[in-house]
């Protein structure tokens, strides 16, 4: 697959590698994400821009590792009634080793939490 776009009637036209073009009611992309974004030329208007961030925003590497940027560090969430950690895990379809979520404190330096079993917030 080297193309896709959104067409009349809200249907997927895809160019795959050989120049062939078909156009479908509705297209499942089962490669990573990032290939979205760095190998297959996309229509913008495929995705909302909220699901183009998350894409954007989610890096694998070599599948035990994730790596996510996020806007707020709701890892340190607390339930107002319990005092307790609102957010207990993070829960992935992929088999991680360890997911990090990166955030910018006021300062500016980055702050981290790792939500491997037994780590801590950083």
């Amino acid at each position: 697959m080297t193309r896709l776009n959104r067409t009349a009637g809200n249907r997927i036209t895809v160019t795959d590698a050989s120049g062939d073009i078909r156009t479908y009611r509705a297209a499942v992309f089962t490669a990573q994400s990032w290939m979205l974004l760095s190998k297959i030329a996309c229509d913008d208007s495929l995705f909302p821009i909220d699901h183009w961030t998350a894409i954007e925003r989610t890096h694998y590497m070599e599948s035990s590792k994730l790596f996510v940027p996020v806007d707020r560090p709701f890892w340190l969430d607390k339930d107002e009634d319990t005092g307790r950690d609102v957010m207990s895990m993070t829960l992935t379809d992929r088999m991680t080793r360890g997911t990090y979520l990166w955030t910018t404190a006021r300062t500016g330096r980055p702050r981290s939490a790792s939500r491997t079993p037994g780590a801590t917030t950083a």
